[in-house]
């Protein structure tokens, strides 16, 4: 582990946000992932994830910064795949991209997904967490 990313593992982070999941056909695994209809599911989601984090927006976009997403799920029947997460959330991605939380995905280095189990009683969702690229500055936070 490099030591930025060691700094980071022991810092807060700078943001966190709370999403809904995104619905399984989505997954790039999910044998329906193609067809019609599909389209409609792309544009929610990402519609849910911006109206999610827009009243957590930083005040100035993140110009560089390091996120991690945990995807929050009731039962755990077996490990998914790092990339998958991140492939399954493209589209929330985008939607913290169109609130402004980041200048552009590019900018984003991404640190390795995770998959929780649901606190009882909770709803399954997924948490991104956000640090400024240079752990010590302000990121976008004015």
């Amino acid at each position: 582990m490099s030591d930025a990313r060691r700094v980071l593992a022991d810092a807060a982070p700078a943001l966190v946000l709370t999403l809904p999941l995104p619905p399984l056909r989505l997954h790039p695994n999910h044998a329906m992932n193609r067809g019609p209809g599909r389209t409609k599911l792309v544009r929610q989601a990402r519609r849910d994830a911006m109206l999610a984090a827009y009243n957590d927006r930083p005040v100035r976009p993140f110009a560089a910064c390091e996120a991690r997403i945990t995807v929050h799920l009731e039962n755990l029947r077996r490990p998914m795949d790092g990339d998958n997460i991140l492939a399954w959330c493209k589209n929330q991605i985008d939607g913290l991209t169109d609130a402004q939380i980041w200048v552009d995905d590019a900018v984003v280095q991404w640190l390795p997904a995770r998959v929780a189990p649901c606190a009882k009683g909770e709803q399954p969702h997924v948490t991104v967490f956000v640090w400024p690229a240079d752990a010590g500055g302000t990121g976008g936070q004015g």
